[in-house]
């Protein structure tokens, strides 16, 4: 240990260094261990700058590692891209039996997309949907995800879409009061 901290590695080399090899499974004298694992290091790593790459490189595996977790965590994420966006929903309607259309909706006019035109909703089918959304927020963010915010706020109400979008973000485990991004 004395090598590596004559020749002044940082604790961000010694720990690039640590992950090179395999961590053994219990350790009873932390020194010896890190005394062992450090034994020939400033011999492999001599100079300060194949250190900062060995640094840079450990911290994009670890980058690289938290990416790949964070990428199956949550839910399901809708397509960005307009395109994939249009193949996902062409899969869906072919594989997705027909559902039965909630009363009154049969005879509703649709879009392109496949999107219910607004404009021949009833008044009262805007009530019951507002109310629904107001009971159950996900129906906003649904709607947000996959016919667009704007549609939404004509749908649901500026006032509706705000209280999804900021609402706490909720999971099994805790609540947070804002969304990752604004952290």
């Amino acid at each position: 240990m004395r090598e590596v901290a004559d020749a002044g590695w940082s604790a961000d080399e010694v720990i690039a260094w640590l992950d090179n090899g395999d961590a053994p499974q219990a350790v009873r004298r932390p020194s010896g261990f890190l005394a062992r694992r450090l034994e020939h290091a400033t011999t492999l790593w001599p100079d300060a700058a194949g250190r900062a790459r060995a640094v840079e490189a450990a911290r994009d595996s670890q980058r690289a590692e938290h990416a790949r977790h964070v990428e199956w965590e949550g839910d399901w994420q809708m397509p960005r891209s307009a395109a994939v966006l249009a193949e996902v929903r062409a899969s869906f309607s072919r594989s997705v039996p027909a559902q039965q259309e909630e009363p009154g909706m049969g005879d509703v006019v649709r879009t392109d997309d496949g999107l219910p035109v607004l404009e021949e909703f009833t008044r009262e089918q805007i009530i019951d949907l507002r109310r629904d959304a107001e009971k159950d927020p996900s129906v906003i963010e649904f709607t947000i995800n996959t016919a667009g915010e704007v549609y939404a706020r004509r749908l649901y109400s500026n006032r509706l879409v705000d209280q999804a979008v900021n609402r706490p973000v909720r999971s099994g485990l805790m609540v947070m009061d804002r969304r990752w991004g604004s952290a």
